[in-house]
C-alpha cells in the first residue's frame, strides 16, 4: 500500500486471497484497478493517515463489470405539435442511460433535442416541412450509433375549430317551460 499522510485516504484493498491492490482517493467512489471483470472479490478497506492504519472494514463481495456504450435505440413512437416533434425510444438494454439526443433534418438543416428520459422533444422547427429524425443514447462509457432514421414527420400548428353549429343552435334555444 501507499500511505498518504496528508489526507484520510483509502489506501489498501484486501481480497479473499489476501492479495493487495492499492487504491487512493479523498472521497467516494474510489476506483480499484487491476481487477478482472466477472471475477468475484471480497474487499475490505483500511484507511491510512499520518497516525497509522485503521482496522480493516468488514469484507463485501463485488464483481466488477465492464460498462459498454449503449446500442442504438429504436424509435417506437413519433408525434408532432406546433413547431415541435416528439420522439419516444425503447431502452437500449445496456447500463443506465444518462441522456438521449434526437437529431431531425429537413435535408438542409439539423435540429437537436436532448432528454434524460426516453421521450425527446425537438423544437424550433418549421410547420409544414417534413423532418427525418434519428436518436442516440449516451451512458458513462460513450454514445451509441444513431437509430434507424424515421420516415418524415411534419409538425403542424393546432387549429381550434370551435363547437359544431348544431350544438350552438341547441344552446341558443330558449328553455322550455
Amino acid at each position: 500500500y501507499t500511505p498518504n499522510y496528508y489526507t484520510n485516504n483509502v489506501s489498501k484493498i484486501a481480497l479473499a486471497s489476501d492479495v493487495t491492490y492499492p487504491a487512493t482517493g479523498d472521497s467516494s467512489p474510489i476506483t480499484i484497478t487491476g481487477l478482472n471483470n466477472g471475477t468475484e472479490y471480497l474487499i475490505s478497506l483500511i484507511a491510512v493517515n499520518g497516525v497509522g492504519e485503521s482496522v480493516a472494514s468488514n469484507r463485501v463481495s463485488v464483481i466488477p463489470l465492464i460498462v459498454v456504450a449503449p446500442s442504438a435505440p429504436q424509435i417506437t413512437n413519433t408525434d408532432y405539435g406546433d413547431e415541435d416533434i416528439y420522439l419516444t425510444v425503447s431502452d437500449s438494454g445496456s447500463s443506465t442511460i444518462s441522456s438521449y439526443t434526437a437529431t431531425c433534418t429537413d435535408g438542409t438543416t439539423q435540429y437537436t433535442g436532448t432528454s434524460s428520459t426516453s421521450r425527446i422533444t425537438v423544437s424550433g422547427l418549421t410547420n409544414g416541412v417534413g423532418y427525418s429524425c434519428s436518436v442516440t443514447a449516451t451512458n458513462t462509457a460513450g454514445t451509441s450509433t444513431a437509430s434507424t432514421p424515421s420516415l418524415p414527420i411534419t409538425p403542424e400548428a393546432f387549429i381550434a375549430t370551435g363547437l359544431p353549429i348544431w350544438l350552438l343552435y341547441e344552446a341558443a334555444k330558449p328553455a322550455s317551460p
